[in-house]
């Protein structure tokens, strides 16, 4: 028979078997309101179910909900979670949401972790308290952090207003963030196919699922409550809250899920939804004499204690937690008296925490095993891996955590190819710290950190390094990591050694790995380039010898059955040399030759694989014409120029073009993108010279002899700037790719004077095409959707904003333009996304 935990009041013994009751129990507050629980992931997920002891789960609460923030502790795992710095309040939060906030915490947030600080008080009092608490706390006011742009990352003027919701939405579903939060059920997610155990899952009742221990699999996980988010932030606040939650909660759950500046405007514009946007939060007083009493006041009610503000006296600490009675007439459990914290907590937490002060686990010292699972317990790792505790309950357990049955649907992998929940769930964490050097497990969670895994969609997050200072220290003690050197693990490297680990890695790895970017057609795993920097070499050995052993049902299959060599003709058929000699080959794998099936490949074809630096091949294209000017970019975003016409004639991502035809074969047949998301730009001239009236955009042999192509000059990057003259203007067009959304298109116009120009007329105005498609949808004032590319109208010189602009319509098709200044020099910028 399975023993549970006798604290656990949800669980119940029948016929032998635990049976889940799943009781909901409402909690009455000291004012009789019904209230929220506090909502602590871990908790809700584990020990609600029996899966954590009760020192685990009680642990976790008292870190969680800070409560020796004010109960002093010399036990290091009661370290208090602490709240978010409320240095910038006045810059981040609307004033009337944190009244509403104060008021009532959980009523306004369901499941906050903030206990209610003013529940004692009438209402007269409870408000005078609120209006004095909001004034101080207008005074904390601090400068937005400028986010500045990079080679890569273009940063937009006032960005946090640019947002799009339909990309939002996208990336909120796919990088990660509905591994914690809800879901929205009606999303569309690519279809995989179900693992084994997930479709046993659906054929079993709870009886059977209790026997064969997959009750822990079929729960449907909880998600965290985003709260009212629209009347909390601005979008300015949420969005650069989303860049770098860190900066504001050092201690707290959110991590930083990597976004460009961009992304986190589109997350926000989807989260937001169709709140206005606003310069300014108005409704904080100003009122010296009220914001003095709400700077003591912050300070009498211990506020101090869990957040940081400027000039403001140290923390007033209270009882110190070992001489804490839990069962008192008046505690903050069970019956807090005037001044002390609210919680609110419901009857299982509250004997959790109680089981604290009688168990002698909680002074007891823990190994690096136990600690490693409770700091992925506060982090909420285990919303996204899986690792094997130590113990739960007294017994060994099975994995813990992992992405929830019914959120996996949506991670997904880059290429949407099914490779199972391998190529697109995050990995296990069991034995991570045998298997990652030291430096790179730190290196993991800083946001700087390029991802490894870069098949899948969903992101690794960042955190602070003091939140898992903890966890990377302990994770290798914990895994028993190996300390011996890559010489005591595979001797010397040699020529005969780089050559038979070049041979090896053509016999299987290839048919599954990158090597330096480069692979067989299709291959979508795992770059081993740099490799040998990441894992140690302890681990390399054990896993290539037998990988089932270290990570179970894993795609990865072993090539030395019952330890023996499918190669006896190389190195004598000894397997402990033949890993070496892929260890070592992989280490220099910059100056070995790639695996012979991948040159061969690379021999039948010409295909051109910007790296590096773009590349630029004038050819013969079906967008672009017999005068394309071909641009490919490592961002794997490129176009197509055609500079007969001068425009822009198409862009696709992905593989760039084969040269063959270009080469070789006199443009016959002309050079395809060899890319995926194909999308074509207007056809015939970009500019054109219209009266205010005139709803008929000139065809390009009316135009052509206002054009002139001048050519193209490199920057310093290698990103080629398009040059041309249209009647009295002199143009300057630079295409780049966005970060793994688009192109950002700018173009430089200034106003010369040449003889093409002087028979025109000089009353219209000169405009510019964006976008045309066969119906084009106007999403806002400055931005326009069509045949699956949208268009946005990012600078229009800084006296205007771009709102003369258009739609000229045809039976054909329909035309964006932009009626622009001609008379100065001007830029115009536009960011197009598919």
């Amino acid at each position: 028979m399975s023993t549970v935990s006798s604290w656990h009041p949800r669980i119940t013994i029948v016929a032998g078997l635990a049976v889940l009751l799943f009781l909901v129990l409402d909690v009455v507050d000291s004012r009789g309101e019904t209230t929220d629980p506090p909502f602590v992931a871990g908790f809700e997920r584990f020990a609600r179910h029996g899966d954590l002891s009760p020192s685990e789960a009680g642990g976790l609460l008292i870190s969680e909900l800070s409560c020796v923030a004010c109960h002093e502790s010399e036990n290091s795992q009661l370290t208090p979670k602490a709240g978010p710095t409320l240095v910038g309040t006045a810059k981040r939060f609307s004033a009337s949401w944190l009244r509403e906030y104060l008021a009532d915490p959980s009523g306004k947030k369901s499941g906050t972790t903030m206990p209610h600080m003013l529940g004692h008080l009438d209402p007269a009092q409870r408000q005078s308290a609120i209006n004095k608490l909001v004034a101080f706390l207008g005074t904390q006011s601090k400068p937005f952090e400028t986010v500045r742009a990079t080679g890569a990352v273009a940063v937009l003027h006032e960005f946090w207003n640019q947002g799009d919701p339909v990309r939002g939405r996208q990336l909120y579903h796919t990088v990660g963030c509905v591994a914690c939060h809800q879901p929205d059920p009606n999303q569309k997610t690519y279809q995989t196919t179900p693992t084994a155990i997930d479709q046993m899952i659906t054929q079993l009742d709870s009886e059977e699922l209790q026997e064969l221990g997959l009750l822990r699999a079929a729960r449907r996980v909880e998600s965290v409550p985003h709260g009212d988010l629209a009347g909390k932030y601005t979008r300015r606040a949420l969005t650069m809250f989303l860049i770098r939650p860190e900066s504001i909660r050092e201690g707290a759950r959110m991590p930083n899920m990597r976004l460009s500046p961009s992304e986190a405007a589109d997350i926000t514009a989807y989260l937001l939804g169709k709140k206005v946007t606003e310069t300014a939060i108005p409704g904080f007083e100003d009122d010296a004499a009220m914001i003095e009493e709400g700077k003591s006041l912050f300070v009498e009610l211990q506020c101090r204690n869990c957040h940081q503000v400027t000039d403001v006296a140290s923390p007033k600490m209270a009882t110190a937690w070992a001489e804490l009675n839990p069962d008192s007439t008046e505690n903050c459990l069970t019956n807090p008296a005037a001044g002390m914290p609210e919680y609110e907590l419901d009857q299982l937490q509250t004997e959790a925490i109680k089981g604290m002060f009688h168990s002698d686990t909680s002074i007891a010292e823990s190994n690096a095993g136990q600690l490693v699972h409770r700091h992925m317990l506060k982090l909420n790792c285990y919303a996204c891996h899986q690792r094997d505790t130590v113990l739960v309950n007294g017994r060994n357990a099975e994995s813990l955590g992992g992405v929830g049955r019914y959120r996996k649907a949506y991670f997904e992998m880059v290429k949407q190819v099914d490779l199972g929940d391998e190529g697109r769930l995050p990995p296990p964490l069991t034995g991570v710290g045998n298997k990652l050097k030291s430096k790179i497990l730190k290196a993991v969670f800083d946001h700087r950190t390029t991802a490894y895994r870069r098949h899948m969609k969903a992101r690794m997050p960042a955190y602070h390094a003091n939140a898992v200072k903890d966890l990377v220290e302990n994770l290798p003690v914990a895994d028993q990591a190996g300390d011996k050197s890559e010489s005591l693990v595979f001797g010397k490297s040699s020529d005969l050694m780089f050559r038979a680990g070049h041979e090896l890695s053509g016999t299987g790895c290839v048919e599954c790995h990158l090597y330096r970017g480069e692979s067989l057609p299709g291959v979508v795993g795992l770059d081993l380039a740099g490799i040998t920097s990441r894992v140690r070499p302890e681990w390399f050995h054990d896993f290539v010898l037998d990988p089932g052993a270290l990570k179970s049902r894993t795609r990865m299959p072993t090539f030395f059955p019952d330890g023996k060599s499918n190669r006896p003709d190389l190195l004598e058929g000894n397997v402990e040399k033949q890993i070496a000699s892929l260890w070592f080959y992989l280490k220099d794998l910059t100056n070995q030759p790639l695996p012979a099936k991948i040159e061969k490949v690379r021999s039948q074809n010409y295909e051109l694989r910007p790296a590096g630096r773009p590349v630029v091949l004038r050819s013969f294209m079906q967008d672009a014409g017999t005068h394309a000017i071909a641009v490919g970019f490592p961002q794997q975003t490129h176009y197509s120029f055609d500079s007969e016409q001068i425009r822009l004639a198409s862009a696709w991502k992905g593989r760039f073009i084969d040269a063959r035809g270009t080469w070789f074969e006199r443009f016959t047949p002309p050079a395809d993108p060899l890319g995926e998301s194909l999308v074509r730009f207007p056809q015939g001239s970009p500019f054109a010279v219209l009266d205010p009236g005139n709803v008929v955009w000139p065809a390009w042999k009316n135009q052509e002899a206002l054009y002139q192509f001048r050519g193209y000059r490199l920057d310093s990057k290698g990103v080629p700037t398009f040059l041309y003259r249209f009647a009295q203007w002199q143009i300057e067009e630079r295409i780049e790719p966005l970060e793994r959304r688009g192109l950002r298109r700018q173009w430089k116009i200034q106003r010369v004077e040449n003889e093409a120009a002087k028979a025109m007329d000089e009353s219209g105005v000169l405009n510019l095409c964006i976008h045309q498609a066969t119906k084009l949808q106007r999403q806002a004032t400055i931005q326009v959707n069509g045949d699956g590319l949208q268009a946005h109208l990012a600078v229009v010189r800084e006296q205007d904003n771009g709102s003369g602009n258009r739609i000229i319509k045809t039976q054909e098709s329909e035309r964006w333009v932009v009626p622009l200044d001609g008379n100065d020099q001007q830029m115009v910028v536009v960011e197009y996304v598919w």
